[in-house]
């Protein structure tokens, strides 16, 4: 069974949110880059916090029969990227996230509305 990119988006966004992410946001990427359809961007208040919701994304999108291909993280847990083929969900801290502001890098890319 094939999922819908917008659909594993929605989902890696609605698991965030379980666990109280910060300003989750989708980004569009269709027509301006191959990387993958959309971007999910999220943050944690801590990294520990980023923890929590890496986990979650870990267990609830592979209950729901989305798996990841690859999960890359830091030691400290402040940027986590899982890569779901059409898919790249980010979860950072937000003093990284500040610091790296891939909305900005990505300002061509059309947001999603949640």
């Amino acid at each position: 069974m094939t999922i819908d990119p917008l659909t594993i988006a929605k989902k890696s966004v609605e698991i965030a949110l379980d666990k109280k992410c910060i300003e989750p946001r989708i980004l569009d990427l269709r027509d301006i880059s191959s990387i993958c359809d959309y971007f999910v961007i999220c943050s944690g208040s801590s990294d520990r916090h980023v923890k929590a919701i890496v986990n979650a994304l870990d267990v609830d999108m592979k209950k729901a029969g989305i798996l990841k291909i690859r999960k890359e993280t830091d030691e400290g847990y402040t940027w986590c990227i899982i890569d779901y083929g059409s898919v790249i969900t980010h979860i950072f801290n937000e003093k990284t996230r500040a610091y790296y502001r891939l909305e900005k890098l990505w300002g061509d890319a059309p947001e999603v509305p949640l």
